[in-house]
């Protein structure tokens, strides 16, 4: 599988993901911000991060429409949130008490089910709402997690052909 060769799969794809789109430009995919657009029917596929995409979900599940969410069967990327202290912060011990008590599993789980982003803390999975802690698109199952992997550095070469490839997609 070549750079080229998935150039060809996008567009061959994307008419019939945006059908009732008129033409296969940029403006028919959105990184960002996904929900208002996909709800706003301004784009058709958005890449983007789950907990925005079960947002857009969730606005949608009101009548108006109806949005999926999946993990690709050739895998994605995996993200994770991280909280940090900076090196020269004024209050250290309280930017430790204030991480402590986020990573308790009653607050972990309080977070998980007021922004359905899943809990990173092990004992704080049991306390989410059971809706959330069933759904795939929160939890993906093992196997999906098996097909997810960590951003990688991009090669000066591996940049210039993915502007190469976006410059040549978002043509009109």
């Amino acid at each position: 599988m070549t750079l080229r060769s998935e150039r060809v799969r996008l567009f061959q794809t994307l008419p019939h993901a945006c059908g009732y789109f008129p033409a296969r430009t940029a403006q028919n995919l959105v990184l960002d911000p996904a929900a208002p657009n996909l709800l706003g029917r301004k784009v058709c596929v958005a890449v983007t991060y789950s907990v925005d995409a079960l947002d857009a979900r969730r606005e949608a599940s009101s009548g108006r429409r109806r949005i999926g969410f999946s993990i690709p069967k050739e895998g994605s990327v995996i993200w994770a949130d991280s909280y940090v202290i900076p090196k020269k912060a004024a209050h250290p011990r309280n930017a430790h008490a204030f991480i402590d008590f986020m990573l308790r599993p009653d607050s972990a789980a309080a977070t998980t089910n007021a922004l359905h982003y899943p809990s990173g803390s092990a004992g704080g999975r049991d306390l989410v709402a059971p809706a959330l802690r069933s759904d795939p698109a929160v939890y993906p199952p093992a196997e999906a997690m098996g097909r997810l992997v960590p951003i990688e550095p991009s090669s000066p070469e591996r940049e210039r052909a993915a502007v190469a490839l976006w410059s040549d997609f978002s043509r009109p």
